[in-house]
């Protein structure tokens, strides 16, 4: 698997699902894991790019038939999947 860089953008959330992403950031730093965030309205994203730090690596993992997952579901052909 080859290393990649990811967004992850959690959307519509509620004040109180916005306490919980929080708190969950505040235990990964007590982790040692940290990583660039942002926020727009009821948003929040996590970068984990050159940012991510810690004991954690993201990887880019290929489907059947050279397809890669984008978002929750769309799959489409990527060249650079050998499998």
């Amino acid at each position: 698997m080859q290393k990649s860089e990811v967004l992850i953008q959690f959307t519509n959330l509620s004040a109180e699902e916005m306490k919980h992403l929080h708190r969950a950031e505040e235990e990964l730093r007590k982790a040692g894991i940290t990583f660039d965030t942002g926020f727009g309205q009821n948003t929040r994203d996590w970068e984990f790019d050159f940012s991510l730090r810690g004991k954690v690596e993201v990887f880019h993992r290929c489907f059947g038939n050279n397809l890669k997952e984008i978002g929750s579901d769309v799959v489409l052909p990527d060249p650079e999947c050998r499998g």
